[in-house]
């Protein structure tokens, strides 16, 4: 569907801005470009793409890591996950392999950099991979502030500004599909309280004449 064509869709539908950014969002990966010195700035001036993954992709790499430093570097599972070291290696491996998904040559198709994970390893030095994997996180935590909330407090927090007009709503074409999953979760519960909430009585026309009468005495 061509996106003149979605828009009237959407249009015809009179589907609210947040529904529209929801389907925006799911229409493919976001890409940012990054600027990247590198070590000893062998990448400065090298526009980098970084882009987002799915929720399928990220749970896969994890397990790929995992089973890579068991089968290729023979490390057993209780090293792996109980000891420091092998925790380590763990979390360094699962940089490599997002870094291998997420980093793209910027404009046109967004082709990968590296083949695969192995390819990552061979075009990058311990730091980069270290400080690209950094950059990936501060992106996404821009993307999906969400994320980093610590309470259902700071959710609340979110939507009251951005209901205020104290944060532009134009902000919600940024997020990701999650976050704003997130934040319609909660306006339907604040809606759900207010319809469920006990309306106070309207009082009886005796009731008013006693209290008038009690006023007076």
């Amino acid at each position: 569907m061509s996106d003149d064509l979605d828009a009237k869709v959407l249009a015809a539908t009179g589907w609210s801005p947040l529904r529209k950014a929801l389907h925006a969002s799911a229409r493919g990966a976001a890409v940012k470009v990054i600027e990247f010195d590198g070590c000893g700035g062998r990448l400065r001036g090298v526009p980098l793409g970084l882009r987002t993954l799915s929720a399928d992709e990220s749970l896969r790499l994890r397990a790929e890591a995992f089973r890579w430093l068991s089968t290729e570097c023979g490390f057993s599972a209780d090293y792996i996950v109980g000891s420091a070291d092998g925790e380590s290696h763990l979390a360094f491996e699962v940089k490599v392999r997002t870094l291998a998904l997420a980093l793209v040559e910027p404009g046109g198709a967004n082709a990968p950099v590296a083949k695969d994970a192995d390819d990552l390893r061979k075009m990058l030095e311990a730091d980069e991979v270290t400080q690209l994997f950094e950059a990936y996180l501060d992106w996404t935590a821009e993307r999906s502030p969400i994320s980093s909330a610590k309470t259902a407090e700071e959710v609340r927090d979110l939507v009251d500004a951005m209901g205020k007009a104290m944060a532009p709503t134009s902000r919600l074409s940024a997020y990701d599909s999650v976050s704003l999953r997130i934040i319609a979760t909660e306006l339907v519960n604040r809606v759900r309280a207010l319809t469920n909430a006990p309306s106070s009585p309207t009082p009886s026309s005796s009731d008013t004449a006693t209290a008038s009468s009690d006023t007076s005495d």
